[in-house]
């Protein structure tokens, strides 16, 4: 199944219902986001780009809600050692951050620091020793300090980074509307009488509208089967 295809497809349901709901500001954004966000390859180099240049410009907010957005929407499903991974990603993001606080020689944004991310260092033994590190002589010749502050540990560090980044964001469960629109696309395509190849065609946006008159109350096991034929109805033949 092409993603790309699917994708497509689940815009423009979107695109259709807003449209149906005379949310003429939100499709205005919708469309807004459309032209900015492609593939999660270029996802992902937007995302570590925003890292990179909060650690630079000192924004401890916009990098700890980065790392907040990812551990709510794509670490909380990662395995043991996958979660462990994340984390430390997480701790040496945040060290290098400290890293170019210390060179700046800007002692008050390392004071923020600990003071915006204390559930994370507080009583964390891997934290102890770098409350320190702004107090400390020459820093990046001591331990744990000194590998942070070598530009061949911060490039490979930034790689492995956007490696880390690009994995677990495929891992990410799809959305439910992305997961059915997929799931008729394949049975469309798989079907003998059909002679449609499993495309969507434009009468697939009206059909949006039918789905949000079916929004109320429905119990899993009873909600599966007719939603699934909706979409098995909606992206079949049409002969009318």
């Amino acid at each position: 199944m092409n993603d790309d295809h699917s994708n497509t497809a689940a815009d423009e349901l979107v695109r259709g219902y807003l449209h149906y709901r005379g949310l003429t500001q939100t499709v205005s954004t919708f469309e807004q986001e459309l032209k900015t966000e492609h593939h999660s390859k270029v996802q992902v180099e937007k995302i570590v780009e925003e890292i990179l240049s909060a650690i630079e410009k000192h924004d401890i907010d916009s990098l700890k809600k980065i790392w907040t957005t990812f551990n709510e929407r794509v670490f909380n499903s990662l395995s043991g050692e996958e979660s462990r991974l994340a984390q430390q990603y997480e701790n040496d993001v945040y060290r290098l951050y400290l890293v170019k606080c210390v060179q700046k020689n800007d002692k008050q944004k390392c004071v923020e620091f600990f003071t915006k991310i204390a559930p994370l260092a507080v009583n964390n033994p891997q934290w102890n020793e770098w409350f320190t590190i702004s107090y400390v002589q020459n820093a990046k010749d001591r331990e744990p300090f000194k590998k942070y502050f070598v530009k061949q540990w911060q490039e490979i560090f930034l790689i492995s980074l956007h490696n880390f980044l690009s994995i677990t964001m495929q891992s990410v469960e799809k959305p439910l509307l992305l997961r059915m629109i997929e799931a008729a696309m394949q049975e469309s395509s798989s079907s003998p009488t059909s002679g449609r190849s499993g495309s969507i065609d434009e009468e697939l946006i009206d059909d949006f509208a039918v789905i949000a008159q079916c929004s109320g109350p429905m119990k899993a096991a009873s909600s599966k089967p007719s939603l699934k034929n909706l979409f098995k109805s909606i992206t079949g033949k049409r002969n009318d």
